[in-house]
């Protein structure tokens, strides 16, 4: 049981990780569109944030399916 613990802890702590990117990508593309000079840096960023996003949604699902597969009755976060 300890170990599906653990794993909800993981997959609360990613969750929230994808918040915070998610709300820095939309920061990012405000200030891409009212900066144009900065665009370019804005339009790399969020695509390095969109792909470690990305990475860690996949990442996540592979948790759960874990999770439900040693803990039938566990929700994930």
């Amino acid at each position: 049981m300890t170990g599906s613990v653990q794993l909800q802890a993981l997959l609360a702590d990613l969750n929230w990780r994808v918040q915070l990117i998610s709300s820095d990508i939309a920061e990012e593309e405000q200030l891409s569109s009212n900066l144009d000079e900065v665009g370019a840096f804005c339009s790399t960023l969020t695509e390095h944030l969109r792909s470690r996003r990305d990475n860690l949604t996949r990442t996540i699902s592979m948790l759960e399916r874990q999770l439900a597969a040693i803990d039938p009755w566990a929700r994930a976060a």
